[in-house]
């Protein structure tokens, strides 16, 4: 891998120092294709933008038009040199005069917003009106917006519709994705789900697999349109067949779950691994999420594969069942170490279930050094976060002083937080608070109605409390 990430740069050095040695004998092609590749963030050992502008000054010297725009907006922006607002309208005019629409643009907002002194409204606006009629459909899209957020411009609805409009006519199909995203989220437009879906359509007529997406996720959620089932597979079908991972996902999850249409569990199997196949995360874990709970399916050792897929991705989920997969010995060997140092990854980014599972960890002294304060620490960050379990064994924490000193009104407060949520083991925590009058007053009949809710959940020491003093047992609820 050392060996030709080095040839690679070997590679490079040498490509440059040849265009290099060409841009210096004045080819235009050369002196651009250096300037763009020191303007380019992503090559990161490469950027430079002093270079960039040396080169983009030589090609704008020659007269291409967008080398003239990347130089004045240099000199407005003071991008690898100095700023100077005369240079910077010196080139963004010359650039314009040969039909730059970016040009154009830049130059109305600097007139309109009164750049380097120089105010001036009908200057702004004849060179906006320039940009959209010279520009493409991204141009008449930043006008729309202009007219819609008064940015730029006093407000004006009317003239943002018209020229999100004009912006479509130029038959750009991302386009006309972009403008049903805005008018179905209302941002840069106002919020109108009936255009969206119309210009969803349009897109999706034209393979966009992203409006494809989007018309699914509409039909399926029912946001938008009346609920169906049956569009929303079909358009998710459609987005997957031009490689629309988050679709895949998304009908993944309907026929694993059978939402709308037929459970179908080797389906979902093939849309996940298609998912998985693009890297995506989703796709990764919900792979292996199948594999650890679909019985027709179950695999321990591919939902192990899949997880560690994720989780090597920093996917905090994953990081939490890899680690729960370590510590229990399923689909890989029993190494509790390791369980616990992936629950801490998953833990450092605010992941409840595993902060929940390594303060367990750390209380029973499992992976790593028995630590109490470490154990506390991590179930009051799960708790506080919301989850339920966390809150209820924290209230225990104080309840018994296992791992805190004894605390009553602490043990009150997460019981009754884990109970509220419908917690059985919080149930019978506040229950049991609210029969001994422990951080809370005595109260009976509110500690029979907290063991009843409790016992509706088969929670076992509430129905034998109950049973021991002649009360009688709900009926367990489905599910529990």
């Amino acid at each position: 891998m050392a060996c030709a990430e080095q040839n690679e740069k070997t590679e490079l050095n040498q490509w440059i120092e040849e265009r290099t040695r060409q841009a210096r004998q004045g080819d235009l092609e050369a002196q651009l294709e250096l300037a763009y590749l020191y303007d380019n963030e992503d090559m990161e050992e490469c950027f430079d933008l002093d270079k960039a502008f040396y080169w983009y000054q030589k090609a704008a010297e020659q007269g291409d038009a967008y080398a003239q725009f990347a130089v004045g907006e240099a000199y407005r922006c003071k991008a690898g040199t100095e700023q100077d607002g005369e240079k910077a309208f010196f080139w963004l005019e010359k650039a314009s005069d040969q039909g730059s629409e970016d040009a154009k643009f830049s130059l109305g907002e600097m007139y309109h917003r009164g750049e380097f002194g120089k105010r001036d409204e009908e200057k702004a606006q004849e060179y906006y009106a320039q940009a959209a009629r010279a520009g493409d459909g991204l141009v008449k899209m930043r006008l729309g917006r202009m007219y819609f957020d008064g940015t730029e411009v006093d407000p004006d609805i009317s003239k943002a519709e018209y020229w999100y409009e004009r912006a479509a006519e130029q038959d750009h199909t991302w386009v006309k994705y972009r403008l049903g995203l805005m008018y179905f989220r209302g941002e840069g437009a106002p919020q109108d789900y009936e255009k969206a879906i119309r210009w969803y359509q349009k897109a999706s007529d034209e393979g966009d697999a992203s409006a494809q997406f989007e018309l699914g996720w509409i039909y399926e959620k029912g946001k938008g349109a009346e609920r169906d089932c049956k569009k929303a597979e079909y358009y998710y079908q459609k987005s997957a067949e031009t490689g629309g991972w988050m679709a895949m996902v998304n009908l993944g999850v309907m026929y694993e779950q059978g939402n709308g249409v037929e459970k179908d569990i080797p389906k979902a199997v093939k849309c996940y691994t298609q998912a998985a196949e693009r890297g995506s995360v989703d796709g990764l874990y919900n792979l292996g999420h199948l594999y650890e709970t679909e019985r027709s399916v179950q695999d321990h050792s591919k939902a192990f594969y899949w997880y560690l897929q994720a989780a090597e991705k920093g996917f905090h989920k994953a990081q939490c069942d890899v680690g729960l997969l370590y510590e229990k010995g399923l689909g890989v060997e029993k190494d509790e170490e390791k369980a616990v140092e992936w629950l801490l990854k998953s833990a450092d980014q605010n992941y409840p279930r595993g902060q929940l599972k390594l303060g367990w960890m750390y209380q029973v002294g499992k992976g790593t050094p028995k630590s109490e304060s470490n154990a506390l620490h991590w179930y009051t960050k799960a708790a506080k976060a919301g989850l339920a379990r966390a809150q209820a064994m924290l209230g225990h924490v104080y309840l018994s002083g296992s791992c805190a000193d004894v605390d009553y009104d602490q043990a009150f407060y997460w019981s009754q937080a884990a109970a509220e949520q419908g917690d059985a083991s919080g149930q019978t925590q506040l229950a049991y608070l609210y029969d001994y009058g422990l951080g809370v007053e005595q109260s009976h009949k509110t500690a029979i109605e907290w063991y009843t809710k409790a016992a509706q959940q088969n929670e076992k020491y509430a129905r034998e409390w109950l049973s021991a003093r002649g009360y009688p047992l709900p009926e367990i609820k489905d599910g529990t």
